[in-house]
């Protein structure tokens, strides 16, 4: 990096840098992936909640999509920071537990 700055631009390009062809290829998809979940999330709670639109201090106005977009991304942040595996288990079970809630709702409202 320090020799060629230029070469590494994205997070790809150092993902490509440390592990090769695969570094690159993992760091993409993951990256495509989490975007990909925050829009359909945003777009989903858009749908549920179409007028809601958040606005500060009368200044500021962001738009349906983009807000939940946003506090997705808000809850979801502090789950990247836990570094302690039993903490994490009983965060992935509470959210196993949800799925299976939201999918039974689904199935019984149709």
């Amino acid at each position: 990096m320090d020799s060629d700055p230029n070469i590494i631009r994205t997070y790809p390009d150092i993902g490509h840098n440390a592990f090769g062809r695969k570094g690159r290829l993992v760091i993409s998809l993951v990256l495509n992936l989490a975007t990909g979940f925050l829009i359909l999330a945003g777009d989903n709670l858009h749908n549920m909640f179409p007028n809601f639109k958040l606005k500060i201090h009368g200044i500021i106005a962001i738009g349906c999509r983009q807000t939940f977009i946003l506090l997705v991304a808000l809850l979801l942040m502090p789950t990247v920071w836990i570094d302690n595996m039993s903490t994490l288990s009983y965060l992935s079970a509470t959210e196993l537990v949800a799925q299976k809630q939201l999918i039974i709702t689904q199935m019984f409202s149709c």
